[in-house]
């Protein structure tokens, strides 16, 4: 996981910084020569210069005597300073020393942050372990869906996966909401490493019906065929399907298909999907031969 693009780090220095702005640079209780620098650092964090508010931090961590409500804002700043200038290990010891002095919703998002912290680093034990500590007493979020979804993904349990998203993707059509496409796509693959060819076919039909992409549909017609009860006498029309789409463009789906429309007693249809298949130079220039073959 780079640490320049890691989906997972943004969200976790976000949550920092938006808890952190919405809090008091400082209390009452902390010192001048304390909390000057820290005020520096807030600042610079605005500004999006993490590593500078780091060193600002460290300037307020230096004074002698810190007292434990000194120590608890010096912590939380650095958190915040070493998520955005992308120093994991000083962000995890920081976060560790906050967490058993909060309590409430602020301690769990305290274990999401250490649970995405753990995640950057790839150690997905410690990662799992801070996730179900976050979402203790049901505390939810963005992130811990994320996390959530990440580290099924590693593990490999494909079930829980399928499981999971189901239930998200009901309780949002439940709820009159548009799936997110993600969560389509990951429930559709899930289905399909698990081998639920009917999960993974009735999910291809909500992302064609939600989000109608070309490759969707793609996906869903050449699945539908395998679906269970699937007839064949309607192949012609995925077929059709198909070709109104754009999705026939080789020259044995051309044949195929003016063979099924042969048998289906749709010569003149047949003819035409050869033509089309010429004049998308697919099939060639037409010669007798090839005729005969598509009546064969």
């Amino acid at each position: 996981m780079h640490k320049s693009s890691s989906p997972l780090r943004h969200l976790m220095a976000a949550s920092a910084l938006m808890a952190l702005l919405h809090s008091p640079v400082y209390a009452d209780t902390v010192r001048a020569e304390v909390g000057r620098p820290l005020q520096a650092a807030s600042e610079l964090l605005k500004a999006g210069k993490g590593k500078e508010a780091l060193a600002k931090v460290r300037e307020a961590e230096a004074v002698a005597g810190l007292t434990p409500a000194e120590a608890l804002t010096v912590n939380r700043m650095k958190a915040a300073a070493a998520q955005r200038a992308g120093d994991n290990t000083t962000a995890i010891s920081a976060l560790e020393a906050v967490y058993p002095r909060v309590s409430g919703t602020e301690q769990n998002q305290i274990a999401e942050q250490l649970a995405s912290a753990h995640a950057q680093g790839k150690n997905n034990a410690a990662a799992a372990d801070w996730l179900k500590k976050a979402t203790a007493g049901g505390y939810s979020s963005a992130t811990t869906k994320q996390l959530q979804a990440y580290l099924q993904g590693a593990s490999g349990d494909y079930n829980a996966i399928a499981k999971d998203t189901a239930a998200t993707v009901a309780a949002a059509e439940e709820a009159g909401r548009k799936p997110a496409e993600d969560d389509l796509l990951r429930l559709a693959d899930a289905y399909l490493r698990t081998g639920n060819n009917g999960g993974n076919i009735s999910t291809l039909e909500k992302l064609v019906a939600y989000y109608p992409k070309k490759d969707y549909i793609n996906a869903y017609l050449g699945r539908l065929q395998r679906k269970p009860g699937f007839s064949e006498r309607f192949a012609l029309d995925v077929m059709r399907l198909k070709l109104t789409q754009g999705l026939i463009t080789k020259a044995d789906e051309y044949f195929e298909m003016a063979q099924l429309a042969l048998q289906a007693d749709q010569p003149a249809e047949a003819k035409a999907i050869m033509d089309r298949g010429y004049a998308a130079k697919a099939l060639g220039w037409p010669t007798r031969r090839s005729l005969k073959a598509a009546r064969a």
